[in-house]
């Protein structure tokens, strides 16, 4: 709160943690929240803040909400399983791909917001829808990321990618959605490392 050059402000980059993956003909996780500043202008002062890390979520659940201060990016949304929908959640989770029907792809933002605006609820993109789709091997959707959204088609699925920042020194990327599950193969995570889901 007294630093000699930012004075009592801040800047800050919060991750909510990802989504667990469908079980069965399964959607991938949604991407934890991801919210950022982008400039110092987060007043502080001199005391001990909470820090709360969000927990990544298992099998068909949700990941938990990362909070500082008043801010909070909430957790990615579970992948859909046996023809459910994803999750909604800071990114949304995609659908399953079977049976019956393929699930519909969840998200907390369409694809025409930005991500991580500052003082707004956009914390990144909905997961892709899955598909009943036998010659294609019952693609399920790929989880939403901070960059884009989750990705069914014929030839795969894949996790939307993460959104880059330089709040270390070195550009990184944030909240990479995971890869859907497709019969006799997985999707791939999106850009910047998300979860790749095995086929089966």
């Amino acid at each position: 709160g007294g630093d000699a050059t930012y004075g009592n402000v801040i800047e800050w980059v919060l991750v909510g943690a990802g989504g667990g993956g469908g079980q069965s003909f399964g959607g991938a996780g949604g991407a934890g929240g991801y919210r950022f500043n982008g400039a110092y202008d987060h007043t502080v002062t001199t005391q001990t803040y909470a820090v709360v890390i969000g927990t990544r979520g298992a099998e068909n659940n949700s990941g938990g909400d990362s909070t500082f201060d008043s801010l909070t990016s909430t957790g990615g949304g579970f992948g859909g399983w046996a023809g459910r929908a994803g999750d909604t959640g800071g990114c949304g989770g995609g659908g399953s791909g079977h049976p019956g029907s393929g699930g519909a792809g969840e998200g907390n933002n369409p694809a025409t917001t930005a991500p991580g605006s500052p003082g707004s609820a956009s914390q990144g993109y909905d997961g892709g829808a899955g598909q009943d789709s036998p010659p294609t091997g019952y693609p399920g959707g790929g989880g939403g990321g901070a960059g884009g959204v989750g990705v069914t088609g014929a030839s795969g699925t894949s996790g939307g990618d993460g959104a880059q920042n330089d709040i270390t020194g070195t550009a990184t990327y944030y909240s990479p959605g995971g890869g859907g599950h497709k019969q006799g193969g997985g999707g791939d995570g999106g850009e910047g490392g998300g979860g790749n889901l095995d086929g089966g």
